[in-house]
Order: structure tokens, then sequence, then C-alpha cells
């Protein structure tokens, strides 16, 4: 089953709350995954990530050189189909925080991601860096978080979802095709610092679930499947 990009979104919080809360839809579908990318200007990395107060998992964190910005990268696995709050929370209220939302169907529900990797700059007009995936036909997404603006799209980043303070959320747009060493590279119009994390996701891979007959020939079940 191939993975899909269903629906995206963003949502910004000023530093005055220890939160941000960002309505978000994720559609119906089969195999959901829901992929959050955050951010945060200045102060402590991220308490959480939740989508209808259920956690999501820190997949990849990078901060800059002096530890005070961070991008991250979140997933949760079969997110509710429903309307609910992303919550970001943050430690303490120093510092802009954002988010980037994007949900996805087709996506293996267990042991996500496939492969992380990440980057930064303390001053870079581009950005090229490589993420090696275990299986076949995965999904590249990535936050990115910098202070420059205009991101150009490259190689395996396609922005999902319009900038919010600095905070783009990229993915692949496609299969990335065989197991390997892929490329992520994406440029900007000037120079400037940049944080980038990322995750190569799994596609549910359905296998039809056989028995052996007692004649030694396979017999096959009507339907049954499961993923590995």
């Amino acid at each position: 089953m191939a993975i899909a990009r269903v629906t995206s979104a963003s949502g910004f919080q000023n530093d005055v709350d220890a939160t941000l809360n960002t309505s978000y839809t994720v559609a119906a579908g089969d195999n959901r995954l829901l992929v959050v990318g955050a951010c945060l200007d200045s102060g402590k990395p991220f308490v959480s990530v939740t989508y209808n107060a259920i956690g999501a998992t820190q997949d990849k964190l990078q901060g800059n050189a002096a530890e005070t910005a961070y991008a991250a990268l979140y997933s949760l696995v079969a997110p509710d189909v429903t309307t609910a709050d992303v919550v970001v929370t943050k430690t303490g209220t120093t510092g802009i925080v954002s988010a980037a939302i994007a949900n996805y169907t087709g996506c293996k529900q267990t042991a996500q991601p496939d492969a992380t990797a990440s980057a930064s700059s303390a001053s870079a007009s581009s950005a090229s860096y490589t993420i090696t995936t275990v299986v076949d036909d995965c999904w590249i997404m990535t936050s990115e978080y910098d202070n420059i603006g205009g991101i150009v799209n490259g190689t395996n980043f396609v922005q999902v979802t319009s900038p919010t303070n600095g905070i783009y959320l990229g993915d692949s747009n496609a299969s990335v095709g065989a197991a390997g060493v892929k490329t992520i590279a994406f440029s900007w119009g000037s120079a400037g610092p940049y944080r980038a994390a990322s995750g190569s996701y799994a596609p549910w891979i359905e296998v039809a679930a056989s028995t052996r007959s007692p004649g030694g020939g396979t017999a096959h079940s009507g339907g049954g499947s499961f993923s590995f």
C-alpha cells in the first residue's frame, strides 16, 4: 500500500504561553500517520506534543550550535479520526513556538520511523545532507526552522504547509524508491542559520496469509493479511 499525504496545517504561538494549541482534523483512511514539525526560537527544548490528548513520539531533535533554538520532528501512529488540538508544550514561557502538521495514509503501524537524520548551520544559503532508508518505498519528512525565510524546494523536500514563523514541514512528495542513501536538499535566497530534523517513514506492506497443506503445498486463506 503506497503512502499518500492527506491534509496539512500550521500554527503559531507567542512567547507568553507554555503551550501551542492548533486545531487539526485527521481524515479517515487506512494505516494513518500524523507528523508534526515543531520549532522553538529560544529557551529550552520541548516537553511534549499531543493530538487529542495522545502523546506523539519525538523522532528527531536538532538544535543550533548554542542549543538555544530547535527544530523537532514528531509522529503518531494511528491518530484518531477527529478534529482535535495538536498541543505543543515547551519548557516555561520563553520563546516563540510554531508547528506544522500533516497526516498520511498507507504507513506501517509499528517501528516508525525507518531512519532519521539532521543538519544545522550558523550561516548557510543551502542545505544538503543524507539519510539512509532501510525499507523500500519510504517517504522522507523534514521539519526545518530558520531565520531566513523564502525556502526553495529541493531534493526530497517539498513544502506541505504554508510557513509560520520560520517553521517548514516538507516531504519527499513520493516514494524514494529502493532502500539506501538518499539526499535531502533545499535552499534560501540569502545566508542565515537553520536547523533541520528528518525521518524516513515506511509503507504498510500487505502480505496474504497462508497455511501449509498436508501435501506440502501452500493453501492461501480468504483475504487475511498482516504488515511487517
